[in-house]
């Protein structure tokens, strides 16, 4: 009678650990696999709100809905759905309705209550990324863009993009390499040296952007990834 009683308590035992197991990957799969974010998908844009920590705990984050328009490997082009948008990371303020911005992987979700939850979070894959990385150690802001080969092998420009005077290594917005031969075009922004091509001799090449030609310097980075400095002791 014992032995009996024995074997349907395990038996039972056994079906309750089952149905855990069961039920523990099932919830994990109902919250979403990580994945890669495609062109035309709507994601979440997900940032602490560190304001209200005060008033609504630590773990209290928002989510603002946005379109992908471009994946670059890593990088993720979006625009903003709705006005007041945090925008995290390089650039980081407000993003207004119809405003367009660049966004790594790992600060879009896949819905709006993974990011406000976090418990249960549906992140996006994070892939291998190919950044180029630039630094300002000058007294003086800069704007410019660079020329790159991108994954595919092809000779594209980047964006236009800003770059502080303030030492800090960014990586360029957009830009997925492996090679370490560019190019770069940069003028200063402010100061005596206003509008002056940051540049130590003749361009070594000249392309074409937004209709207009501009010499290009090159550079051949050492390090993995490239990486290029200004103004650096």
């Amino acid at each position: 009678m014992f032995k009996r009683f024995w074997v349907l308590f395990m038996f039972r035992f056994a079906c309750r650990g089952l149905f855990l197991f069961v039920f523990g990957i099932a919830s994990l799969l109902a919250v979403g696999a990580a994945q890669a974010f495609t062109v035309g998908q709507v994601a979440y844009l997900c940032k602490k709100n560190d304001k209200l920590l005060w008033v609504i705990g630590p773990d209290s984050y928002s989510a603002c809905p946005v379109r992908i328009i471009l994946n670059a490997g890593g990088s993720y082009r979006i625009l903003a759905h709705t006005r007041g948008c945090i925008l995290p990371g390089f650039g980081a303020g407000y993003l207004s309705r119809g405003q367009e911005a660049w966004v790594e992987s790992y600060d879009l979700w896949s819905t709006r209550a993974s990011c406000e939850g976090r418990g249960q979070k549906s992140q996006a894959s994070k892939p291998k990324t190919y950044p180029l990385k630039i630094q300002n150690a000058c007294r003086h802001d800069m704007r410019g863009f660079v020329r790159y080969k991108n994954l595919s092998g092809n000779w594209v420009n980047s964006d236009w993009f800003s770059l502080p005077a303030d030492g800090k290594i960014y990586n360029v917005r957009g830009v997925q390499t492996k090679n370490r031969t560019f190019y770069y075009y940069l003028t200063y922004t402010e100061g005596p040296k206003a509008g002056k091509i940051i540049a130590s001799k003749a361009p070594d090449i000249r392309r074409e952007k937004d209709g207009k030609s501009y010499g290009l310097s090159e550079f051949r980075s050492s390090s993995n990834p490239p990486s290029i400095a200004f103004c650096k002791k």
